[in-house]
């Protein structure tokens, strides 16, 4: 009887293996066009070994069109970059971690408005919520942040958090905006002092086994073997592309600690598409709200300047804008030694495009991401209106 079921069960397992994988292919063909046009910037994007490596995925409706790697992943070896190298993803990050907290609010474990004190009792600053912290205007700072940029020493979030405190705030809690990594390991206390769990463990038990991010892991500084780890590469003043010394983020873990994928940011991006599975709507809600502070204004980031978006306001973790067209966005990037991605998302057109690449300050948020984002969204709408022969609705 058991061998029958697990016989049954492993033939329905291939099945819709073997159809998903067709599906795939069918729905790429009706974005030939497009997937030539994103390849063409892409291949530009790292022509001139200014950009060592990238990779890039897009989705839509529910589905991982296409995703492929360029360039290389390690220069001095010549290993070429993959759809399956796994890139660092800097502060795409934080938006790992607004999920994972907000999904611990669902359960009635923490909540975004609850003061941190409540949490930590040793926490020093009174009146900080883990929205302000999660929307950069709790206060804290980024000195230690800065400092330890290349750190080789690893940090457990409590050590960490005692490092970061030692900075004095900026403003008063909830009066003005300022941008920090290093605040999100108070996240991470939280969660780990409520839950006796590892942020690590939960994260990946929580969101990334649960949306299919096979492919995202801690960034460990490279202290246990990975042939798919990419090398960092930043060009120096005299124009070299070079390595970049191993450092260890840890002491930033749940602000900008992990490696991913093109392809596990593209399903990650899918599950904030409107009726998608993985995230409650009220969580997307949630994390999708615009920040205000105290005297009413919504601080924005003007991040997504690099590729003409106009941004309105600032989430959990993701900015939320328009393009120039007046089309809703929700995007987040990525940066640090060696890395710079970036993860958008369009949720009425039903479209997520990701890219990443290994070295500092890559211009991924601009011709290659522009030209890739236009010609699916143009493909969509062709499609939609019968000149085209995409009709994935």
């Amino acid at each position: 009887m058991n061998k029958s079921w697990n016989a049954a069960r492993i033939a329905v397992c291939v099945v819709l293996l073997v159809s998903g994988a067709y599906s795939q292919q069918k729905l790429a063909r009706n974005y030939e066009g497009a997937i030539a046009a994103s390849r063409a910037a892409m291949r530009e994007l790292v022509a001139n070994g200014d950009t060592p490596g990238a990779s890039i995925a897009v989705a839509a409706d529910g589905q991982l069109i296409w995703t492929e790697g360029f360039g290389y992943a390690d220069v001095e070896r010549r290993r070429l970059a993959t759809a399956e190298t796994q890139f660092g993803i800097g502060s795409i990050t934080k938006a790992l971690t607004t999920a994972l907290f907000g999904l611990m609010v669902e359960r009635g474990i923490v909540g975004w408005d609850v003061q941190v004190q409540k949490y930590l009792p040793d926490f020093p600053h009174k009146d900080i919520t883990a929205r302000m912290i999660a929307g950069h205007t709790s206060g804290l700072g980024d000195r230690f942040d800065n400092a330890n940029r290349l750190t080789t020493r690893h940090y457990d979030t409590n050590a960490a958090m005692t490092e970061i405190l030692k900075e004095p705030l900026r403003h008063a809690p909830g009066t003005a905006y300022y941008y920090d990594t290093s605040s999100y390991t108070v996240l991470a206390a939280v969660l780990e002092r409520k839950t006796g769990r590892s942020v690590r463990d939960l994260m990946e038990a929580e969101v990334l086994d649960p949306l299919g991010m096979e492919h995202t892991i801690v960034n460990d500084g490279g202290a246990a073997p990975n042939p798919l780890r990419t090398v960092f590469h930043e060009r120096t003043a005299q124009g070299k592309i070079l390595p970049v010394p191993r450092y260890d983020p840890s002491f930033k873990l749940a602000g900008a600690g992990y490696l991913s994928t093109s392809a596990d940011l593209a399903r990650f991006g899918l599950a904030f598409l409107p009726g998608s599975r993985g995230l409650s709507e009220k969580l997307k809600s949630e994390v999708l709200r615009p920040m205000t502070i105290a005297d009413g204004s919504r601080p924005v980031t003007a991040m997504g300047g690099a590729m003409g978006l106009k941004d309105l306001g600032l989430g959990l973790g993701w900015n939320i804008a328009q393009d120039q067209k007046g089309r809703r966005v929700i995007h987040q990037p990525g940066g640090g030694p060696g890395i710079s991605s970036w993860l958008i998302v369009y949720p009425d057109e039903r479209l997520v495009v990701a890219i990443v690449s290994n070295r500092t300050s890559a211009p991924v948020g601009g011709k290659a991401l522009e030209i890739t984002t236009e010609a699916f969204l143009e493909a969509r709408s062709a499609g939609r209106s019968g000149r085209g022969s995409f009709n994935a609705r």
